[in-house]
């Protein structure tokens, strides 16, 4: 286990893999963040206002530096700014759950079609703004649920597209189209 604080352990996760490097046994283990839906503010909101947002890095290492490196391993077409919300929620993970301070995250970007290694830097102002985004997204995903409290939505309430070939990439095809799981006779 990474030693985060002294007398406190963290895990590293990672995408299927277990390796050790610099000491660091990575586990598929991930924490929770919360951003609040009402507020800005990190402790204010009750919880029934919070959304949670789960962080699992492809990788994560500590460096001889005493550094933590998390890696987000990329295969398509560079998107900066969908990789800079998912690095940030990294940070985050980092700062809020195994509490290390972002001067001391490495958030490395790996586009493994074209060999390239991108360091993404973060401060707090930074990681201020991720954690904004994600309470309006949350907000946002909230006011689409029948009951928020019990996290219910509707099937009926979303519009379904008729260009069946969107849903081979869909994560919700198994509740919006179950017959598109079957195996074809």
């Amino acid at each position: 286990m990474c030693r985060t604080k002294p007398g406190r352990s963290c895990a590293i996760t990672s995408a299927g893999a277990s390796a050790t490097s610099t000491g660091c046994r990575s586990s598929r283990t991930s924490g929770t963040l919360r951003a609040s839906a009402g507020s800005s503010s990190r402790t204010s909101a009750p919880s029934s206002s919070r959304g949670r947002i789960y962080a699992a890095p492809d990788f994560g290492y500590w460096t001889r530096e005493d550094r933590l490196a998390l890696v987000d391993w990329k295969t398509g077409s560079p998107d900066p700014d969908a990789t800079a919300v998912q690095l940030g929620g990294y940070a985050l993970y980092a700062r809020d759950i195994l509490e290390v301070a972002p001067e001391r995250v490495d958030l490395l970007e790996v586009n493994l079609r074209a060999g390239e290694v991108t360091t993404h830097p973060w401060d707090e102002t930074r990681l201020d703004e991720i954690r904004e985004r994600l309470r309006l997204s949350i907000r946002g995903m909230k006011a689409w649920l029948r009951d928020a409290d019990a996290n219910l939505a509707v099937l009926d309430d979303f519009e379904r597209t008729e260009d069946l070939r969107l849903c081979r990439w869909c994560n919700f095809k198994g509740v919006c189209r179950p017959e598109l799981l079957s195996p074809a006779p």
